[in-house]
């Protein structure tokens, strides 16, 4: 059994081998533990900003071209895409025991990726599926906030489908594959099992949640590529330390090598290297990649953090009290795609709600809010349409004291449930943590009370933008 450190030694050796310079001029970055979080990528030396840190070898990244070759593709079975075939080949790869991969290519790449992610929530979705969650996994699951929830399905149905797919392309090609999957024999068509179905998860895992955007020339679905070393940068919300270079200097074209550089301020010897995964809510982070962003309550409060809310499942429950009228109102924001991904913001100040939310209410206050008020009149519609196309800016002043005051109490709703549910999660916490022996617990309910917590903080922040008459 090797340990971390070798694994990264024999990662090192191989890029090496690869063509990757690693002397102390031009690999200027070591992995190391950070509690908390896992590996974590660290400067070696005091590096000037953007300097070159590493450039690593297009042949060293694991995405459709590289694998592509290795595996067998005709009628018999669908063409998989990128995401589908580096899980499958991770799948096959898996090393068990502490042991490395069995993959000749990649073997000391994929041997240093984490062995587990019993803390991603995807995780405790997929075994309650299989009626193998902990009751601790099942309370976190039922703590999560809709909208928070809502999205973790999301990604529980991309993963299902993908491993159905891949299944069916085991069972077809099982004699042909790279490397044999012991499982082979116990998998068909139309069942889950444990041991196969919670190994592709790691897999799935592993490219959903490090895989980089990678112009390959392929579709869009097809252009990602795994690269190790980059991959162990963890994220950050603000003044990100690390950067791969843009289409321009080289990075995008197909199959280029990937040089990542410092950013734009100079970095110490020691200091932890990160990216930015992009401009996501802390929901959505946590339901892709099982982490949410470091932030404090006065982040938020004051803007300097863009807090979200998706308030879409109280808003559809107002559309649902007005019966066959809230139907035909349904009906025409999806024709006019305004139906959901309604939101709250805290940044920019002041704290504001969503154009399509504001959008979705003006429809909802054209008729009396009454339930079964009647039919939602074509003259009633187009007046809408006419402020959604910018001819007219309200549609009534009545109409816009309905929609505001509306909107506040949805605020207050928010608000309201959100400090019950941290002060449920506050009174069951000592007993959760006491169930089980996993080190990620704590850490996981404190992500999902985070959330909890600005949502109440966000809602707060629009609901006085609202009672200040601030104009959105």
């Amino acid at each position: 059994m090797s340990t971390p450190t070798q694994r990264w030694e024999n990662l090192v050796q191989w890029l090496q081998e690869l063509g990757m310079k690693v002397d102390g001029d031009h690999f200027l970055v070591e992995s190391r533990y950070r509690q908390g979080a896992g590996n974590a990528l660290f400067a070696t030396a005091d590096v000037p900003s953007s300097r070159a840190l590493f450039a690593l070898p297009a042949r060293a990244k694991m995405n459709i071209v590289t694998l592509s070759p290795r595996y067998p593709s005709d009628a018999r079975a669908p063409i998989l895409t990128a995401t589908q075939l580096i899980s499958l080949h991770l799948l096959l790869s898996r090393p068990s025991g502490g042991s490395e991969s069995p993959d000749t290519v990649f073997r000391p790449y994929i041997s240093v990726l984490p062995q587990e992610f019993d803390s991603h929530p995807l995780t405790w979705l997929v075994k309650r599926r299989l009626k193998r969650s902990s009751p601790a996994e099942d309370n976190l699951l039922s703590s999560l906030p809709p909208s928070a929830y809502s999205m973790l399905s999301r990604v529980e149905h991309r993963f299902l489908e993908d491993w159905r797919v891949v299944r069916n392309y085991i069972l077809v090609f099982r004699q042909e594959l790279p490397i044999k999957y012991a499982a082979c024999e116990q998998l068909s068509r139309d069942s889950l099992e444990l041991s196969s179905t919670l190994d592709f998860l790691w897999a799935w895992l592993n490219v959903n949640t490090r895989c980089l955007y990678d112009d390959l020339g392929k579709s869009r679905e097809d252009n990602l590529s795994m690269c190790p070393v980059f991959d162990l940068a963890n994220h950050a919300w603000q003044n990100p330390t690390m950067e791969p270079k843009n289409r321009n200097e080289g990075f995008g074209r197909k199959m280029s090598d990937l040089t990542c550089t410092s950013g734009k301020t100079a970095v110490a010897r020691d200091e932890e290297l990160c990216i930015t995964y992009g401009a996501h809510s802390n929901g959505f982070l946590l339901a892709e990649y099982g982490f949410i962003n470091n932030v404090s309550e006065d982040d938020i409060s004051t803007g300097a953090y863009p807090g979200e809310v998706n308030v879409q499942d109280l808003v559809e429950e107002l559309f649902a009290k007005r019966g066959q009228l809230g139907a035909e109102m349904k009906e025409v924001l999806e024709a006019e795609s305004y139906w959901g991904d309604w939101t709250l913001h805290s940044s920019p100040r002041p704290a504001y709600p969503s154009y399509r939310l504001i959008t979705a209410l003006r429809l909802y206050h054209t008729c009396p809010d009454v339930p079964d008020s009647g039919q939602l009149s074509e003259s009633a519609v187009q007046i809408w349409r006419s402020t959604v196309c910018g001819q007219r800016d309200i549609i009534s002043g009545v109409n816009e004291a309905s929609w505001r005051k509306s909107l506040l109490q949805i605020c207050r709703r928010v608000e309201g449930r959100a400090q019950s549910s941290v002060k449920k999660i506050d009174s069951q916490k000592t007993v959760i943590v006491g169930e089980v022996s996993e080190a990620w617990l704590g850490w996981a309910i404190n992500n999902v009370r985070s959330l909890w917590i600005e949502e109440m903080l966000v809602a707060r922040e629009a609901a006085y933008s609202v009672e200040a008459g601030e104009e959105f």
